[in-house]
């Protein structure tokens, strides 16, 4: 509660106005009478009847039947009846039926009238038939503002008491008319018949009434009084005096007249009728005092009580004004009507506030007030809580100021109003819901979210942006976000938002940001442009971080360009292979018939030494073959466990002779090693190429070569650097490095070092490199490259590291010489090839059968099963391939021996063939002692395989 020092405690009202609602002593009512029940009479009607009895009237209160309720003690004395003996009778009863004169009201209609006065006959108790003056109004009997008219009240005073007419001469007229005129009031006198009102005619009128009328004597005589009345006079107030004269009844009316000069006049007219001594009506007296000031007064005051009530109901708030000493506290209708309830309901005092304040703001309040008594603050205002009707709370505005203080400056008066902000709070409420959403979105959203202004300031931004700048928020507001741009991309973000800015365009842009660790990451920012009609007020936009998609597109694309690259060498790679191959049917040709003429010429003739030489020129178009299959990774290959470290010291002596004799060579060779499978030859020859490349790098210029050898584990990062990686996935590798610091190459050059027939040198054929890509493809390896002009070149190359297997070429045991018998079954597409086969094989004493394809060979085998000794099948055919030729019959359960020939290696073999681990292989081009080592092979492998059968004569025969 509020300091009792300051807010008084809680009693009565002391409004002066309660003076007159104090009860007099006298005033009796009852409830009932006899078995009827009465409806309670209320404190307002209460405290009118002690008002009118303080005035010396007698009031009497009925029912609209006209039953009394309320009798007082000036009743009693003018009607002569105790209260006991008067409550619950009938008013009626006391009226007398006949008249008090001619146009006496008869009682039958009086109780009727809703608005009455005039004389009336009553029966006085213990003095008969007497005339009285008599008022009446309905009222409302109980209280409340929907309280019905169900009662009457009368205000009963002594008639004035008549004076019997004087005979003629008996007063003398002079010392009245000089009376009359004495008098300040306007006094006029008429003559006429009281049922003819308009009848009436000016008999007299006093100075007063010419002075203040502007009418002379003379003018107005003998006319009818409306000549004062004008066209505002209220018609009402006209008919009810002109009513009064046909009743032959005193009347008072305040009536609007006007002066002779046509001034708007406001007179209190008092009209008393003059009965003749027969008791007829012949005069009326009117003593018609000038209230036109007062009048002025009245109308100025409810003018601005009409003006004040029009601004409270203007501005909606409820007035209160409070009487500190008190705590009387009045409240305008409004002030009630904005919680809902009815006008006056509650108590006027300030505990009424009080009592309807929320708890939680009571003490704020106090405070408020007592900064504003004890003059701290200059006003009083604060926000509350306040219970409507509906036991609900409303929020109001409660302001107020101290217009009145005593001599020790103590509060005396108070004055306020109460301002309905429900409306705004609510809308506070939603705009606060709405910006709580809006921040849990932005903080909850991945995406970094900033505000600016119309120049394009930032002016809000998320917890996500800070992560994304790694700043504090401070420095990204304004222009801070975008001072940390990447130098190269902040030009471009820099025009495009002063062209945002400038034509209130979005933005749609991806740059790079450089945070304070050196980091760089990715963004792409898009904006939109906030209008209020054609005027740009701000940007709303969001940030991503792109960083990842940025690196995936790299990688993507770095990928398409290592697949072209790939794609380009495999297809130079199949067409390498493909001329290879066909060139080594036609070196078969060359070397076959070489092989067989040199069989047959002497050796040291003439015709000895010129076979030689083509025999030696055709064994060097071989070796190129063998280095196209090689970079086709189709070379023959002879696998076995290799020691990379070994392989290396092996050829130490090699190695110095291969470079260049101003280059020093440093070996870092790893002990143990871990073994892997490969072609020694083949490594050996990828090494030597390396080291050629290293020392035509250094220019015949003093420089260091490095070879290293060493083990690593390679993830997926690195093999997608890596060339030829294609087939390879992660895992254990050894590796062979070479380093020089030669002049290096561009990223041009160094993506065109592997293609065929690609130098930079004059001379060469561009093959070493080429080559060693072919090698390391075939032996599913990686190579690894870093070079940069002036930086020198590290060429990686890496092999898988791999526990030791048996070769997958068998070994070709000795050729046993002597005459051979038996039927072979050639199968080869390529004629050349068939003729020069069929005639070596011939002339060692085989018979053989040629067949053009798979299908072919399998039609002959089927007609000279029982002839043939072995079979000879090229690997690569038209329809059917020696493979699956080979695969056929072993899914027959034919066990005759087999040995393919092909231009490409072993490993060349599409897949593997059922029930034949290792098929013996023979490389094209090949010579006579080749293709025999190869059928004794396929001989002695069978021999030695258990027996299932003799499906063939080669299961009798044997080589001799």
């Amino acid at each position: 509660m509020p300091d009792p020092t300051l807010v008084p405690s809680r009693q009565a009202p002391t409004d002066p106005r309660e003076s007159v609602a104090q009860e007099p002593r006298g005033l009796v009512g009852s409830v009932s009478a006899g078995k009827q029940m009465f409806p309670p009479v209320g404190d307002a009607l209460r405290a009118t009847v002690a008002t009118l009895c303080a005035l010396g009237d007698a009031v009497v209160v009925t029912s609209i039947d006209g039953s009394i309720l309320i009798w007082t003690d000036a009743a009693e004395s003018v009607l002569g009846l105790h209260a006991e003996e008067a409550i619950g009778s009938s008013f009626v009863a006391l009226l007398d039926p006949s008249p008090a004169g001619v146009h006496t009201t008869r009682s039958g209609s009086l109780l009727g009238s809703v608005h009455w006065q005039g004389a009336a006959m009553v029966l006085h108790r213990d003095k008969g038939r007497t005339t009285v003056h008599l008022s009446l109004t309905h009222v409302p009997l109980s209280d409340g503002a929907n309280a019905a008219v169900d009662g009457i009240i009368l205000r009963v005073r002594p008639f004035p008491e008549r004076s019997t007419p004087r005979a003629e001469g008996t007063l003398d007229p002079a010392l009245l008319e000089q009376a009359l005129e004495h008098v300040s009031d306007l006094v006029l006198i008429t003559r006429g018949h009281a049922a003819d009102p308009a009848s009436a005619r000016i008999a007299y009128v006093n100075q007063a009434f010419e002075r203040i009328t502007g009418y002379r004597r003379d003018e107005v005589l003998g006319r009818s009084p409306a000549l004062l009345r004008g066209p505002d006079t209220d018609r009402s107030a006209s008919d009810r005096i002109d009513a009064a004269v046909r009743d032959r009844q005193r009347t008072r009316e305040e009536l609007l007249n006007y002066t002779k000069l046509g001034e708007p006049l406001w007179l209190d007219v008092d009209i008393s009728p003059v009965d003749s001594p027969d008791g007829e009506y012949s005069q009326w007296v009117a003593i018609e005092r000038d209230v036109t000031a007062q009048k002025g007064h009245e109308v100025a005051l409810r003018a601005r009580e009409e003006r004040l009530r029009l601004a409270l109901n203007a501005v909606w708030d409820g007035l209160w004004d409070w009487h500190v000493p008190t705590g009387y506290c009045y409240y305008a209708p409004r002030w009630y009507s904005m919680l809902g309830f009815a006008e006056h309901s509650l108590p006027p005092h300030i505990d009424t506030f009080l009592d309807l304040l929320h708890p939680q703001d009571l003490p704020v309040c106090e405070k408020l007030l007592r900064d504003h008594f004890e003059g701290r603050a200059d006003t009083y205002a604060v926000e509350v809580r306040m219970r409507t009707v509906h036991n609900t709370w409303r929020w109001v505005l409660t302001r107020g100021t101290v217009v009145e203080r005593d001599q020790h400056g103590r509060p005396v008066r108070m004055v306020g109003t109460h301002t309905d902000i429900a409306e705004r709070k609510q809308a506070e409420l939603a705009l606060h819901t709405s910006e709580d959403r809006f921040r849990t979105l932005t903080m909850a959203s991945p995406l970094g979210i900033f505000l600016a202004d119309g120049t394009g300031l930032s002016t809000f931004v998320t917890p996500r942006m800070r992560d994304l700048w790694a700043a504090p928020v401070e420095a990204l507001l304004g222009r801070g976000f975008r001072r940390t741009v990447h130098p190269e991309d902040r030009a471009r973000v820099l025009a495009a938002w002063q062209q945002a800015v400038r034509e209130g365009l979005g933005l749609n842009i991806e740059y790079r940001v450089q945070r304070p660790d050196g980091d760089v990451r990715w963004v792409s920012e898009r904006t939109a442009a906030h209008r209020d009609g054609d005027t740009v007020t701000g940007f709303v936009g969001t940030v991503e971080d792109v960083t990842a998609q940025k690196v995936a597109e790299e990688d993507r694309r770095r990928l398409e360009v290592q697949m072209q690259h790939a794609q380009k060498l495999e297809s130079l790679g199949v067409l390498a292979g493909g001329i290879a191959h066909d060139f080594n049917n036609l070196l078969v040709g060359v070397l076959g018939n070489v092989s067989v003429a040199l069989a047959d010429v002497p050796p040291g003739s003439d015709t000895h030494e010129l076979l030689t030489d083509i025999e030696l020129a055709a064994r060097r178009a071989a070796e190129l073959t063998t280095q196209l299959l090689a970079y086709a990774g189709k070379g023959r290959f002879s696998l076995q466990p290799i020691d990379l470290s070994a392989a290396v010291r092996e050829t130490s002596s090699l190695l110095h002779s291969a470079i260049s004799k101003r280059a020093t060579l440093s070996l870092d060779l790893a002990a143990d090693l871990p073994v892997m499978t490969g072609d020694g030859t083949q490594v050996r020859q990828v090494i030597m190429n390396l080291l050629t490349n290293a020392s035509e790098a250094l220019e015949e210029k003093p420089g260091e070569i490095a070879l290293r050898t060493g083990c690593m584990d390679a993830d997926r990062e690195y093999l997608a650097e890596c060339l030829a990686a294609d087939e390879t996935g992660p895992g254990a590798f050894v590796y062979v490095e070479v380093a020089d610091t030669g002049i290096g190459m561009s990223a041009d050059t160094l993506s065109r070092i592997f293609d065929p027939f690609f130098s930079t040198k004059f001379t060469g054929r561009g093959l070493g490199l080429a080559a060693t890509l072919g090698i390391v493809r075939g032996h599913h390896g990686a190579l690894h490259v870093r070079s940069a002009p002036g930086a020198g070149t590290v060429i990686r190359i890496l092999l898988p590291a791999t526990a030791t297997r048996a070769s997958e070429v068998s070994p070709v045991a000795e050729v046993v010489t002597g005459e051979r018998a038996g039927t072979i079954l050639l199968v080869d597409d390529d004629p050349f090839v068939r003729e020069v086969a069929t005639r070596m094989l011939e002339r060692s004493g085989y018979r053989v059968i040629g067949a053009v394809d798979g299908d072919d060979g399998l039609r002959q085998f089927d007609v000279a099963e029982g002839e043939i000794t072995a079979m000879i099948v090229d690997v690569t055919m038209p329809i059917l391939s020696g493979t699956d030729m080979l695969a056929e019959l072993r899914r027959r359960g034919k066990t005759v021996p087999v040995v393919l020939a092909s231009g490409y290696s072993s490993e060349s073999l599409a897949s593997p063939i059922e029930g034949e681990q290792f098929p013996v292989f023979v490389q094209k081009p090949f010579v006579t002692r080749d293709l025999l080592a190869g059928i004794d092979a396929a001989l002695a492998r069978r021999a030695a395989a258990p027996a299932q059968g003799s499906d063939s004569a080669a299961d009798r025969r044997a080589p001799r």
